[in-house]
């Protein structure tokens, strides 16, 4: 008959009903047993944080430097484990905090020379108790007992030679050698390992188009079974902008016997080199010289010798002669 619902549809709409009547039920005995859960989970903490309990702990243990003359041979724990009691709630803060109870111990307040001493579980106890509650009671400690095998290892001085890999700007020089702080550095190493060590080399140092002076800090090659002073050197360079200057230097006669000097035509020669802009003015001729060897005037087959360079300031570079010979004659004073 029309407009009158089928008889499907009314048991679905029936059906429906006692679903959701179902699920409001269930839904509410659901929340009402999360809620008691949550209570009886709430008491059932409080009760345990105030119970007395047993917690086991890692408290880690940090040690001072030794000496470099000195190293300890074998191998020294990250951490004490221990075992506390006290209340839960203690137990837990003792947990979230456990770096905060990190003992500090120094090796060399038990030094012996080329001995073996111990640090027995008394000092190990007192340093960790330091940072316990009184409630608390320390039951265990592992180990409980430190040894420290203790060696002297012979020293001696060594060079740092630097490695670089060091480009400038255009214009620009390096008016010295790279300076280094310290140039020299203690090595500490058995007796047979420092008769083979001659040197100690950086790592390289790295810098590009270099403009002004600077410093850096560049760490050593580190060697296995060596300790040295320091780890790193400070490496000073001198950079400045450069010009080019030309002097006359004269020509000087070498290794020539008292009675007897040289004679050059012409007297002087042409030099030219670069330097930086500070040392331009101070730089003279008298900073130079150039010469020609009294041997090998000697054995000489003619008169004409290209001059020699045997000394220039060390701030200056590429420095070029602009005559390649010179007339030479021995002559008697």
């Amino acid at each position: 008959m029309p407009g009158t619902p089928s008889i499907d549809e009314s048991l679905k709409k029936r059906g429906g009903r006692v679903a959701k009547l179902f699920r409001n039920a269930f839904s509410k005995e659901v929340l009402l047993f999360l809620l008691f859960l949550v209570v009886a989970l709430f008491f059932w903490v409080l009760q345990s944080i105030q119970e007395i309990g047993e917690y086991a702990l890692p408290v880690p243990v940090k040690y001072e430097a030794v000496p470099g003359q000195v190293t300890i041979t074998n191998d020294l724990p990250d951490v004490f484990k221990v075992t506390l009691r006290d209340k839960g709630l203690t137990l837990f803060q003792y947990y979230r905090q456990r770096r905060k109870l990190a003992i500090q111990l120094n090796p060399m307040d038990w030094y012996k020379k080329d001995g073996i001493s111990y640090v027995d579980r008394g000092v190990i106890e007192s340093r960790i108790r330091a940072n316990l509650r009184p409630t608390t009671q320390l039951l265990s400690i592992s180990p409980d007992t430190l040894a420290l095998f203790f060696v002297e290892k012979a020293s001696k001085t060594v060079p740092v030679v630097l490695n670089r890999d060091i480009s400038l700007h255009a214009q620009h020089l390096l008016m010295a050698e790279p300076v280094l702080h310290p140039a020299v550095v203690t090595a500490y190493a058995p007796q047979d390992m420092l008769d083979k060590l001659e040197n100690v080399e950086t790592e390289v140092l790295h810098a590009e188009e270099l403009n002004k002076s600077t410093s850096f800090k560049v760490k050593l090659k580190p060697s296995e079974g060596i300790h040295y002073s320091t780890d790193h050197v400070l490496v000073s360079l001198k950079v400045e902008e450069f010009t080019e200057k030309t002097l006359s230097v004269p020509v000087t006669g070498l290794s020539f016997p008292p009675n007897e000097r040289l004679l050059s035509f012409p007297p002087e020669v042409t030099i030219s080199f670069l330097v930086g802009l500070s040392a331009y003015e101070g730089v003279s001729a008298n900073d130079f010289v150039v010469g020609v060897d009294y041997q090998d005037l000697l054995k000489a087959e003619n008169r004409l010798f290209t001059p020699k360079l045997v000394k220039q300031p060390p701030f200056v570079q590429r420095v070029r002669l602009q005559l390649d010979q010179v007339e030479c004659l021995i002559e008697k004073k």
